[in-house]
């Protein structure tokens, strides 16, 4: 059976990084809509390196049949160029799920931030190392 999504997202491209806010509690059809809306999205600039800031402070947590779908477009994120992403958490609850999630991607950075502007200029810096080091190899 089909349910009713719950919990909704924005995504905003800035240069190479997606900028992601995940907001309420999402069930799964969210989710599903989510990542189908997400690699359509991201089918431009998955040819370069990239970042993604990723907010959660208004997220209001998921039951457990969201993380399979999660885990598969991280996956898919790490697969597809990704370098680093920084999440923002405003509940330790949200940092521990996210560790969790983190396990499926050994390749990419990541860290944890407060807010959103230091997360972004990180992010930034993470990209702009990996060009660095990409030119200079």
């Amino acid at each position: 059976m089909q349910w009713k999504e719950h919990g909704s997202f924005e995504m905003k491209l800035q240069g190479n990084i997606m900028l992601l806010h995940v907001l309420g509690r999402w069930n799964v059809e969210t989710t599903q809509h989510f990542v189908n809306a997400y690699q359509q999205q991201m089918v431009a600039m998955i040819k370069q390196p990239w970042g993604q800031v990723t907010d959660l402070s208004q997220w209001e947590l998921s039951p457990p049949d969201i993380w399979e779908h999660i885990y598969g477009l991280a996956r898919w994120m790490e697969e597809h160029n990704q370098v680093c992403e920084a999440f923002v958490c405003s509940l330790s609850i949200q940092k521990m799920l996210m560790k969790k999630r983190l396990e499926t991607t050994p390749k990419v950075r990541k860290k944890f931030f407060t807010d959103t502007e230091p997360a972004l200029d990180w992010c930034r810096n993470e990209l702009t190392e990996t060009s660095s080091r990409t030119l200079f190899k």
